[in-house]
């Protein structure tokens, strides 16, 4: 074993970021619903801007 501080620092922070702004965009809820059939655009309204 090594412990290398530096590994997977900035891979870590753009996941991190992805996920928040995949929260905040809602994806995962959006996903679901269309995953069960609901293709209705106006579902995620509002969509904030960043």
């Amino acid at each position: 074993m090594a412990n290398v501080p530096d590994y997977c620092v900035d891979e870590v922070s753009t996941h991190a970021m992805a996920l928040i702004l995949a929260c905040v965009r809602k994806i995962p809820y959006l996903s679901t619903t269309v995953k069960k059939g609901n293709w209705d655009f106006t579902v995620g309204k509002p969509n904030s801007k960043l």
